[in-house]
């Protein structure tokens, strides 16, 4: 055997322990890798945690211009009041908002739930991860002069702000009545406001949401606009959720004919309309007493008759000036009982220094709210050395029912009006 055939067939004890040796080494670096990539991975898997919570903090947060797309929100439609399909009277003897005069408006009664009793309710992805956080909720009511409208009108503003990291919610309730209806008022629909705020607070908390962490903003349009103001100023300590501040878009904050003012129409809408302005402008006739126009005394004492749920003839011939005179002669004794039984209905009356902080939307050419009533619920804040709480967004070219965005005023205002709502959010809701 030569010396090459017994290389080959016999290797040297060197030769095997280096073999040996070589192959431990490609197990232990085998393992080094192994147990690198793991640690790689894992490390990765901790990043995409920290982002993910990351992002949705800043989820949370109401940024004007967040892209965020339609599937990344719960929308839940016709939602009801309540299971067992009663609203609860808030003003039943017993109560805490009880008082005498309501109480037998509303007769003492809880009451059915009826068609009307439904809400929408949107909810962001982003809030699911942050239950324990404090979460913001915006429930808008919708206008239509208490006899019309309809919760779907306020679905583009619902997606608007839900996109921003709010919680919405949008109502329908109970019309007021043409005829004589005791268990259709205004007070029922401020019963529905406290009901719709229940079912809300209890649908979150069966998905995990901590009540306690809970607050609201109510928003209104026009009839919307006062119920909000109404139930805020005088029910909101006893609200089922805190209510932090209040969006009033032309709300009439007083029945009262004497304040009902508007614009002349061959002058055109004032630049500004705070009291001072008004004043000026009513001296020298840029606007005008709507007693003369539509919103006059016989229209308005008939509105506040379906507030009580009266028929719109109730008293009536007494308050008439002649059966072939329509005005209403508004020192007969009649009319100044309606309209003393009608005053707890306008939120001006219950403004104090308390009162929570509005943000306010009106357009000078409104022809159906002047802008009188604002510079009346300015007069009144003031007069209670609430000064700062309340803020105005004026739309020169607005009217009742549409906002002007064809001209540069107009779209200032609409930007002015999101930037100051993003600025209340901010002041008056709870931090996270």
């Amino acid at each position: 055997m030569n010396s090459l055939e017994f290389q080959l067939n016999d290797p040297d004890p060197d030769s095997k322990a280096i073999e040996k040796y070589s192959n431990h080494s490609k197990i232990i670096i085998f393992i080094l890798i192994i147990s690198l990539i793991i640690l790689f991975a894992g490390f990765i898997i901790i990043l995409i945690l920290y982002l993910k919570e990351k992002d949705d903090d800043e989820g949370d947060k109401p940024e004007e211009n967040k892209n965020i797309s339609e599937n990344e929100i719960i929308i839940l439609y016709n939602l009801s009041y309540a299971t067992d399909k009663i609203i609860r009277n808030s003003f039943k003897e017993g109560e805490i908002n009880y008082n005498e005069t309501i109480g037998n408006i509303n007769n003492g009664l809880d009451y059915n739930q009826t068609e009307r009793n439904i809400y929408d309710l949107y909810i962001p992805y982003s809030t699911l991860h942050k239950k324990n956080k404090y979460n913001k909720i915006i429930l808008y009511i919708h206008g239509g002069g208490f006899f019309g409208g309809n919760k779907t009108y306020y679905e583009k503003d619902c997606k608007t702000k839900t996109k921003l990291g709010y919680i919405c919610a949008s109502m329908n309730y109970n019309y007021l009545r043409l005829y004589y209806a005791p268990d259709y008022t205004i007070f029922r629909i401020l019963d529905e406001i406290t009901s719709v705020q229940k079912a809300i607070k209890q649908f979150l908390k069966l998905q995990g949401f901590d009540e306690n962490k809970l607050e609201i903003c109510l928003a209104g349009g026009s009839a919307g606009a006062q119920l909000s103001l109404l139930y805020a100023y005088w029910l909101g300590k006893n609200s089922p959720i805190p209510i932090k501040f209040v969006l009033n878009m032309v709300a009439p904050v007083t029945f009262e004919s004497d304040y009902f003012w508007r614009y002349k129409e061959e002058i055109g809408p004032l630049d500004r309309i705070e009291p001072e302005d008004i004043q000026k402008a009513i001296e020298s006739k840029k606007i005008l007493n709507s007693e003369h126009m539509y919103y006059n005394s016989t229209y308005l004492a008939i509105q506040m008759n379906f507030f009580l749920g009266r028929g719109a003839s109730d008293n009536f011939e007494y308050m008439i000036i002649s059966p072939g005179n329509w005005d209403i002669n508004r020192t007969n004794e009649n009319f100044t009982k309606l309209l003393n039984a009608s005053k707890i209905l306008f939120p001006v009356n219950h403004i104090n220094r308390y009162t929570l902080p509005t943000l306010c939307f009106y357009g000078g050419k409104d022809i159906d709210v002047g802008v009188y009533q604002y510079a009346y619920l300015r007069i009144k804040f003031n007069e209670s050395g609430n000064n700062d709480n309340l803020t105005l967004i004026y739309s020169k070219f607005s009217s009742h029912s549409s906002i002007d965005t064809n001209t540069t005023n107009g779209i200032e205002a609409i930007k002015y009006l999101e930037s100051n709502f993003t600025e209340f959010t901010n002041k008056y809701f709870s931090k996270e």
